[in-house]
């Protein structure tokens, strides 16, 4: 506790105020910065006060705020990010998925293409039947660079 009488820290409470405050400052540096990085780390300094209640330690403290950092980084981020994330719109390959167009030639489990959006693309049969070219498909599966698609049932 020298260190901290030395610097005008005199007591325990000062020490649990100023982790308090910094952690604080962290939750408005995440209001413009939402990555819930700031977030993690000022639950950190949450815990850190938390935890000087119990122990005037700076070895504890330093570890209880580097856990609380890392638990909220490792495993509350990524749900927190998953649940911001409210646009739910298939992106890149996935939203292929479901789209309907005619086969270009003819389709089997072996070779055959279908153009989507102006781009050609291999295509292929899940089951291994043919389909004819002209025939409306489905895209169910994308495997790579190769759409697996069945016939489109009107």
């Amino acid at each position: 506790m020298e260190f901290l009488s030395t610097t005008g820290f005199s007591s325990l409470m000062n020490l649990t105020t100023l982790l308090f405050i910094i952690g604080v400052l962290m939750f408005i540096i995440e209001i413009f910065t939402p990555s819930f990085v700031a977030g993690s780390v000022g639950i950190g300094f949450f815990c850190a006060g938390l935890a000087s209640f119990v122990t005037d330690s700076y070895s504890w403290l330093l570890f209880i705020g580097i856990c609380g950092t890392a638990v909220t980084m490792f495993a509350i981020r990524p749900v927190v990010l998953r649940w911001l994330d409210k646009t739910g719109a298939p992106t890149n390959s996935d939203a292929m998925i479901g789209r309907v167009t005619k086969a270009k030639e003819q389709i089997d489990c072996d070779s055959g293409s279908i153009s989507l959006d102006g781009v050609v693309w291999q295509a292929r049969t899940l089951d291994g039947s043919e389909i004819a070219a002209g025939t409306p498909v489905e895209v169910v599966k994308i495997d790579s660079i190769i759409l697996y698609v069945k016939p489109k049932n009107s």
